[in-house]
């Protein structure tokens, strides 16, 4: 993992996980409860980690996982928007997350072929992703002015 995180801590503290997980029998299933509060991004580090290590089986079983997860996060953000709650579920979500979970959603303006025109229902999905991840950008910029502003000041 060394080559894919240069955080020394970080990489001995996901080695350290995958080998208890590694140690511990458990189904695909199982396995998404351990780590549902993971990150997707440091999930699919985990399976990188554990497919260059030739460790297969956790590979299998985490990819398998982290699929479960995907569709459990689809399936609640469309619930939040039919229940009119997706602000407060996208609020309790990294930014990096809300950009997985559109691709992961096939709404990713990377993922669409220009042939393709989405559904009403996609287009809304789309439009409050965008909107959130644009309000994160923003609200990102205007923390990170704020500190140059104190530092000025200081």
């Amino acid at each position: 993992m060394g080559k894919i995180l240069k955080n020394e801590k970080i990489t001995k503290s996901i080695e350290g996980f995958l080998e208890v997980l590694d140690l511990v029998s458990l189904t695909p299933d199982e396995l998404a409860e351990k780590i549902v509060n993971m990150n997707e991004s440091t999930r699919i580090l985990m399976h990188i980690y554990l497919v260059e290590n030739g460790k297969k089986e956790l590979a299998k079983k985490i990819e398998i996982a982290n699929k479960i997860i995907c569709l459990k996060r689809i399936n609640e953000f469309k619930n939040s928007v039919s229940n009119g709650t997706e602000e407060e579920y996208l609020s309790n979500i990294l930014y990096i997350d809300k950009i997985f979970l559109e691709f992961d959603m096939g709404l990713s303006k990377f993922d669409i072929p220009k042939e393709r025109e989405l559904t009403n229902e996609e287009k809304r999905y789309h439009d409050i992703l965008e909107n959130a991840i644009k309000n994160d950008i923003l609200e990102k910029e205007k923390e990170e002015s704020e500190k140059l502003k104190i530092t000025y000041v200081l």
